[in-house]
């Protein structure tokens, strides 16, 4: 059934991002896992259709699976559509979003923020529901952020839909909240992030514009996605955590004196030299799949591989756009590897298109 004509859209998009180095600590008494990482957000970007619909004449029945309520009641629909470039990762994706409750969708969650703080002006109009539709192109589970780029495109898609006019550093705040990659997907570019990866410092603020899109990605795309939290369950079961692990309070001494930061702006063979993820040795245990695709693609002349996050997306370090889609090439057959994505970093921030 279709709705009745909304009385206006707005289109938010955000980046996933891709850790260059992570570092990871042992766990504190609160189970919490201190980080170190080295990150740039890539060209790949997650897209939140906002629309403001009116009531359809037969109410919400129809697609009630489809909604959640915020804490006021307000109704919000959801509905993801993956849109990966090839048939059979788009399949896996939206069977693996078909699990997906709406009120655990960090789209409908960041959404429900702002519809609340906009019934709070008195500003959300009565006998309308608010209709997103996240259109995903980055691998589900992959280890690269999707989910919090869905919660960042809908900030900034429902921010400018319902008229709040919060700032960036406002929404950035919010983005807390919901996840501590949400505010880097919002801010785009490359980031230092320490604690449990929420504090954020943005190292390419001065040199953004000329830096973005200037190295080439290859991602290697698995069958069946990879749970964060067994990775880091069997990461701890075999006690790899770091001793040490700086602390947010030392940002300033680091962004003086650690060279990788500023590899981490150099160019893409001087990236190469620093790929690190403590991650990796323990999922590749998990996933013996993971481990003959990264030997695989190690294999090729890419300047180096690395797994992304916590797995199973594996990427592939390129020296150029041309150089990325040869890589591509060579591994697209590979029968671990279900599609092959080209990015490039760093991405862009959070914006409204």
């Amino acid at each position: 059934m279709e709705e009745q004509t909304s009385t206006r859209t707005v289109i938010g998009s955000a980046p996933g991002k891709l850790n260059l180095v992570l570092r990871v600590g042992k766990p504190d008494n609160k189970g919490y896992h201190p980080l170190y990482s080295i990150f740039e957000t890539v060209s790949l970007r997650e897209t939140c259709v906002a629309v403001l619909r009116a009531f359809p004449e037969g109410g919400l029945d129809n697609f009630s699976a489809e909604i959640a309520f915020t804490p006021s009641g307000y109704p919000v629909r959801v509905r993801n559509k993956a849109d990966l470039g090839e048939a059979e990762a788009n399949r896996i994706a939206e069977a693996a979003l078909a699990d997906v409750e709406v009120a655990t969708h960090l789209a409908f969650k960041a959404a429900s923020l702002l519809v609340e703080l906009a019934g709070e002006r008195g500003c959300l109009p009565n006998g309308y529901y608010l209709d997103l539709t996240v259109i995903k192109r980055i691998p589900i589970a992959g280890g690269m952020a999707g989910g919090s780029a869905d919660a960042a495109a809908t900030l900034v898609a429902v921010n400018e839909l319902l008229g709040l006019d919060l700032d960036s550093s406002a929404l950035e705040v919010l983005g807390r909240r919901l996840g501590a990659d949400v505010p880097a997907c919002l801010t785009g570019g490359v980031s230092l992030g320490l604690g449990y990866g929420d504090h954020m410092t943005r190292l390419d603020k001065d040199i953004s514009n000329e830096l973005a899109g200037t190295r080439h990605w290859v991602m290697l795309m698995s069958a069946t996605g990879l749970s964060t939290p067994a990775v880091f369950t069997a990461f701890d079961t075999s006690d790899r955590g770091r001793s040490e692990i700086p602390l947010p309070t030392q940002t300033h001494d680091i962004l003086e004196a650690d060279e990788n930061l500023k590899t981490a702006l150099g160019t893409a063979a001087e990236i190469a030299e620093i790929l690190e993820n403590d991650l990796q040795a323990t999922a590749f245990t998990l996933r013996l799949d993971l481990a003959e695709t990264y030997r695989a693609a190690k294999e090729t002349d890419a300047l180096n591989v690395v797994l992304s996050g916590s797995g199973p997306t594996i990427a592939m370090l390129a020296q150029t756009q041309a150089h990325a889609t040869a890589l591509a090439k060579k591994m697209q057959n590979h029968p671990n590897v279900v599609a092959t994505l080209i990015t490039s970093g760093p991405g862009l921030p959070a914006g409204v298109e």
